[in-house]
C-alpha cells in the first residue's frame, strides 16, 4: 500500500510538472506571435461541424493574411477539421490551461498584450466565453466582435444572454439570418438595454465552396433522405428515425440514411432496422451521398440557417425541414423547399414530414422543380465571393471608415 500511494504521488507530481511545462511553452509561443498578426479568433472547437466550418470559411476569408487562433474548449475526438485550421492560421489550443481562474486569468493577459501592441488589432469570437472574460484586458482601440449562429432555448444558457453585460465593450455583432437579428434586439427590449445596440448588429449569410453539378442525376428506382449531423436535444434525430418507419411502412424503396457520429444512439430501438447509419465523413464522401440523395431532414426546435442545407442544395436535394429559426427566411415552402410547422405533438409532426415526403416521392415534376430551383438558387446566395468580401470588409475595419 505504501508502495501504491508513493507511486500516485509520483504520478501526480510528474502530471503537475508536464502541465507547467506546457503552460509555459504556450505562453512563449502566444509571447512569440508576429507583429504582422493584425486579426485574433477565439472558437471553441476545431472538429467537424457546420458551425466549425464556417469558422474555418471566415479565416480563410482573409486570403493569407496572417492570423491567430485560440480554441477555448475541448475538441471531440472527430478531428476532421483540425489540419485546415492549423494550416490557415496560427493556432493555439488553451481549453486546458484556462480551467482555474489563475492561469486563466494569466493567458488572458499574455494574449491582451500581444493584442494591445497592434495598432490595428481586431478580435472575432464565437461562442467562445473567454472572449468576454477577455474583453476587460483590451484597449479601446481594439476592434472586438461577436458571432451568434442561434439562440439557445429560454431556459437554456447560451451567448446571447452571456453577453448581455458586456455590450459597451463589443464593436460590432454578426449574425448569419436576420430572425437572430430581430431575437437580439427583442432580448434587448426585454432586458431595457439601450435600443442604440442593435445598431452594431450585421446580418452576413453563410456561404459554401462547393461547385454545383451540371445537371441533376438522381435516381428513379429508389428514393434516398439523408439526415447530416450531429446528435443533440434541439436536432430531435429520434424523430427522423420515426419518419424512417412510418415510410417504409408504406414505400420500401424509400432509404433513410443518418451520416454523423453517434447518431445510432440517437434512435429508438424499434425504429433501428428502418434507418442505414454511415458515421461521420470527410467532405469529398459526403458530397456523393449529396449527388444521389434526393432530400434532406432537419426535424429541429431550433436553428439558425443549417450548413447541411447550403451544402445540399448545390447537388438539388430539397430541403424537408420544420419551419423554424432562420429557416423560413431563405425557404419557401415548394419553391426551393418543404416546411413543416413546428409542434410539440410529435406525432402530428412525424405524420406532417411523413406526407410532404410522399408527395415529394410521387409527383415528378415537384421534386425536379424543387431540385433545380435549389441549385440555381445556392449558385446566387450562397458564394464564397460574396461572403469573403463581406468579411474582409469587417475584419480589416473599413466598417468604421463607413
Amino acid at each position: 500500500m505504501k508502495l501504491l500511494g508513493l507511486y500516485s504521488y509520483i504520478v501526480l507530481w510528474y502530471d503537475k510538472f508536464i502541465y507547467k511545462v506546457q503552460f509555459l511553452q504556450l505562453k512563449k509561443r502566444i509571447n512569440n506571435i508576429s507583429s504582422d498578426n493584425k486579426v485574433f479568433f477565439f472558437f471553441p472547437f476545431y472538429h467537424t461541424g457546420g458551425a466549425e466550418l464556417v469558422h474555418l470559411n471566415i479565416i480563410k476569408s482573409l486570403s493569407g493574411q496572417s492570423s491567430a487562433t485560440f480554441f477555448t474548449l475541448p475538441s471531440a475526438a472527430d478531428e476532421g477539421l483540425k489540419d485546415a485550421f492549423f494550416s490557415s492560421s496560427l493556432c493555439f489550443d488553451i481549453q486546458l490551461f484556462i480551467r482555474n481562474d489563475k492561469d486563466r486569468k494569466s493567458i488572458a493577459k499574455q494574449i491582451a498584450k500581444k493584442i494591445n501592441l497592434q495598432k490595428t488589432s481586431v478580435v472575432f469570437a464565437c461562442h467562445a466565453s473567454f472572449f468576454y472574460y477577455l474583453l476587460p484586458f483590451l484597449h479601446q482601440n481594439v476592434t472586438r466582435i461577436d458571432l451568434i449562429h442561434a439562440f439557445t432555448g429560454d431556459n437554456e444558457p447560451g451567448h446571447e444572454k452571456e453577453s448581455l453585460p458586456f455590450l459597451n465593450q463589443i464593436t460590432k455583432r454578426v449574425v448569419i439570418t436576420k430572425h437572430v437579428k430581430n431575437q437580439l434586439i427583442e432580448l434587448y427590449s426585454k432586458k431595457r438595454i439601450e435600443p442604440s445596440n442593435g445598431d452594431k448588429i450585421q446580418v452576413i449569410y453563410n456561404a459554401t465552396d462547393l461547385v454545383s453539378i451540371s445537371k441533376l442525376k438522381k435516381s428513379t428506382e429508389s428514393f434516398t433522405l439523408l439526415y447530416v449531423g450531429r446528435n443533440s436535444p434541439e436536432k430531435r434525430v429520434y424523430l427522423i428515425g420515426k419518419i424512417a418507419s412510418n415510410l417504409k411502412s408504406i414505400h420500401p424503396n424509400i432509404n433513410v440514411v443518418l451520416i454523423g457520429p453517434n447518431l445510432e444512439s440517437a434512435i429508438l430501438q424499434e425504429d433501428k432496422e428502418n434507418c442505414i447509419f454511415i458515421g461521420a465523413l470527410a467532405q469529398n464522401q459526403l458530397n456523393e451521398w449529396y449527388e444521389k440523395a434526393h432530400a434532406v431532414l432537419i426535424t429541429s426546435v431550433r436553428e439558425g440557417f443549417p450548413m447541411v442545407f447550403m451544402e445540399s442544395m448545390v447537388f438539388g436535394c430539397v430541403p424537408v425541414s420544420t419551419a423554424v429559426g432562420g429557416i423560413p427566411e431563405l425557404l419557401q415552402h415548394k419553391e426551393n423547399g418543404l416546411l413543416i410547422p413546428n409542434s410539440e405533438d410529435e406525432t402530428t409532426l412525424v405524420d406532417c414530414f411523413t406526407k410532404v415526403i410522399f408527395e415529394l416521392i410521387n409527383d415528378s415534376d415537384l421534386r425536379t422543380r424543387l431540385a433545380q430551383n435549389d441549385i440555381d438558387f445556392a449558385i446566387k446566395q450562397f458564394t464564397m465571393k460574396r461572403f469573403n468580401a463581406e468579411y474582409i470588409k469587417l475584419l480589416s475595419n473599413e466598417q468604421d471608415a463607413a
